[in-house]
């Protein structure tokens, strides 16, 4: 029980961490994706399925406050959780820095695609054109950051294991 309200806690953490203060910044850094990437690395490097959960948590929490970018955030991310375990398990390398990386650049761009499937439905009943040039620069810059996370957080995975055996996280799981 300890093990899961720890988990809990942390994940909220950087929930609020990502939707409070990142967000703040100035462009481009406040299209940090830092739940999806840390999410990405769990599930990706460590092996933890608890990457998966957070990332339909993080669905679930955008869709309880309204904040995604579409409605059925939740949807979203529980699709784009089962492919990650799909293409992570069949195709990409969990040791490869490589093989991680393309993991959560293909699984970012699998996201944004039902995003903007969405958003192409939706925007033939507007008499506005959605700016889609706008939504491929956020995604660019998405892509890049979520890159650069998880590469930080593959070369500093050596330190990061210590965090985690303080947060409860056993050796099974790493």
């Amino acid at each position: 029980m300890i093990r899961l309200l720890a988990y809990f806690f942390f994940f909220l953490v950087i929930v609020e961490i990502e939707t409070v203060l990142i967000h703040a910044l100035p462009y481009p850094f406040l299209f940090l994706p830092l739940v999806f990437a840390v999410s990405l690395y769990l599930y990706q490097h460590l092996g933890s399925m608890l990457g998966i959960w957070w990332l339909f948590g993080l669905g679930l929490f955008l869709d309880i406050w309204h904040i995604g970018l579409v409605p059925g955030e939740t949807i979203c991310y529980a699709l784009t959780a089962g492919l990650v375990i799909f293409i992570g398990q069949r195709f990409f390398s969990n040791r490869s820095f490589y093989g991680i990386n393309i993991c959560a650049l293909l699984a970012l761009i699998i996201l944004h695609c039902f995003h903007g499937f969405y958003f192409f439905l939706t925007s033939f009943n507007s008499a506005i054109p959605f700016p889609w040039f706008n939504f491929f620069v956020f995604i660019f810059w998405q892509g890049l950051f979520s890159v650069l996370i998880v590469s930080l957080l593959f070369f500093f995975a050596g330190r990061l294991r210590t965090v985690f055996r303080l947060l409860l996280i056993t050796n099974r799981e790493l």
